[in-house]
């Protein structure tokens, strides 16, 4: 959950983070004798639906660990009708760029990374 004071909105996220791909539940993808393990679980899909209902602003931001460590926000609407049309199980940057996403800027300390929240705000307001 992520208030923001000036607008007073509250927007609800579910964070992931990847090296490369991300595996995603769908009711068609599910198989009774079989045991499925998604990285963006179907919980968390249905759930982020349910708030969109209540909350302006929900989404996932999705970060791929490599050298440009590079951070989306993609709203649920957005993310459910890319995936509907898609014949496999996984999303990569290219498919995340064909969401309509949001992306959080960010910089290396010296180790770790801090992200420009304010701008990121100010971009998903409505």
């Amino acid at each position: 959950m992520l208030f923001d004071c000036n607008s007073r909105t509250l927007t609800a996220l579910e964070l992931k983070s990847t090296q490369g791909s991300l595996t995603y539940w769908r009711q068609d993808f599910e198989e009774d004798d079989k045991k499925n393990t998604y990285m963006i679980k179907k919980n968390q899909i249905q759930g982020l639906q349910r708030w969109s209902k209540y909350v302006m602003n929900c989404g996932f931001v999705i970060n791929f660990r490599n050298k440009s460590n590079r951070t989306f926000f993609v709203m649920i609407d957005d993310f459910l009708e890319y995936t509907n049309t898609l014949n496999k199980k996984s999303i990569n940057i290219e498919d995340v760029m064909k969401m309509n996403p949001v992306e959080i800027e960010n910089k290396i300390l010296r180790t770790n990374y801090r992200y420009n929240i304010d701008k990121f705000l100010e971009q998903i307001r409505l």
